[in-house]
């Protein structure tokens, strides 16, 4: 891979943002994870491949990633509502 070296002006909030050709040649989009890393006095940004995307060919189900990932928010949602329906009925029954 080529060495690219860019200097940048931290942002008001600690952001520091890569040009587009950096995005380009790591792919990455917006939405995308990185993982960062303190080495010696330095910072390494490097992409984190998305998980669904490593069982791509394993599960033995005829589901594209956008469709698992869709799923899997979906099941997300129905524990977050279960969860807050938990929490309600334990109030109403303190408030009585």
């Amino acid at each position: 891979m080529e060495r690219i070296v860019e200097r940048k002006i931290v942002g008001s909030k600690g952001e520091i943002l890569p040009s587009k050709k950096l995005r380009e040649v790591l792919q990455l989009r917006p939405g995308s994870l990185v993982e960062i890393k303190l080495e010696d006095r330095s910072l390494v940004v490097e992409p984190v491949k998305d998980p669904l995307e490593e069982l791509d060919g394993v599960l033995e189900m005829d589901a594209s990633i956008k469709e698992l990932k869709r799923m899997a928010e979906a099941q997300m949602m129905k524990e977050a509502v279960a969860k807050t329906s938990q929490r309600r009925g334990r109030q109403s029954s303190v408030n009585v």
